[in-house]
């Protein structure tokens, strides 16, 4: 029968931010009690499958969040490009008019 081996911290990948806290801890020493009580194992393993798709879950809408609010911000810079553009063309044809009024006075 082979012994099971006990998790240490530097097995796990490193975390150059440290944004993990005290997690890293906290899941060798879950890792580590399963090894006395293989039968709490597989709750182990369903909460952390459950959190990473949560976290995949919540990645991809902040991805697809980001993608719209991009498409938006291009949508109102056209808009705004075209409003600008109209509000030009209207001053033009304003001094058209006020040049031919003033030719007309004369």
């Amino acid at each position: 029968m082979t012994k099971t081996v006990r998790l240490d911290i530097r097995d796990l990948p490193r975390d150059p931010e440290h944004f993990q806290g005290q997690l890293r801890t906290q899941l060798i020493k879950m890792a580590n009690y399963v090894r006395k009580y293989p039968n709490k194992a597989p709750s182990l393993v369903e909460t952390l499958d459950f959190v990473k798709g949560h976290v995949e879950e919540n990645t991809k809408l902040d991805k697809k969040a980001a993608a719209e609010a991009a498409k938006l911000e291009k949508a109102q810079k056209a808009a705004e490009l075209a409003a600008q553009k109209e509000a030009e063309k209207l001053a033009a044809e304003q001094a058209k008019v006020e040049q031919e009024t003033q030719k007309v006075g004369k």
